[in-house]
């Protein structure tokens, strides 16, 4: 499943975005989300992301001042991917290929693990736009590395 790069084109995950709003992301990622802002280049996000982006700051209120600029802050800097039924069966499929993957880790910590709905998702976008995900989070890591797909982090 290794597929071609897009350096102008960018999967970003929930874990990317918080991760540099709060000032915990790495160098590589932060530079891709910087092209992103600077319209350089694509973040694409999909339902999914938006919804735990919303749900994580209606939990702790952290950085933005009302659901205003949250739902504003999600689009000037990220287009929202449609979702159809091919997608949805493609995520189902990694999904399914994702918890045997991690399943069958070497890392204890991963065998315990499942790959979400959100982060399956992520991952069949990656596979739509022959993009590489920004995410530092470690089950979506394993599973798309494992299936080809470039990893910012």
């Amino acid at each position: 499943m290794a597929q071609k790069k897009d350096s102008r084109k960018f999967i970003v995950d929930t874990f990317a975005i918080i991760s540099d709003l709060i000032g915990n992301i790495t160098p590589k990622a932060s530079e891709a989300l910087e092209l992103i802002r600077l319209g350089t280049a694509t973040g694409v996000i999909h339902y999914l992301v938006a919804y735990e982006f919303v749900y994580f700051w209606e939990r702790t209120k952290l950085i933005f001042k009302s659901p205003k600029e949250v739902k504003e802050f999600i689009s000037a800097y990220f287009k929202l991917a449609e979702l159809d039924v091919n997608l949805a069966a493609e995520a189902a499929k990694i999904k399914v290929e994702g918890d045997r993957l991690l399943k069958s880790s070497s890392e204890t910590k991963l065998r315990r693990r499942h790959l979400s709905i959100a982060d399956a998702t992520t991952i069949a976008l990656a596979l739509k736009h022959n993009a590489p995900i920004i995410t530092g989070d470690e089950d979506l890591k394993y599973v798309a590395s494992h299936l080809g797909i470039g990893i910012l982090w």
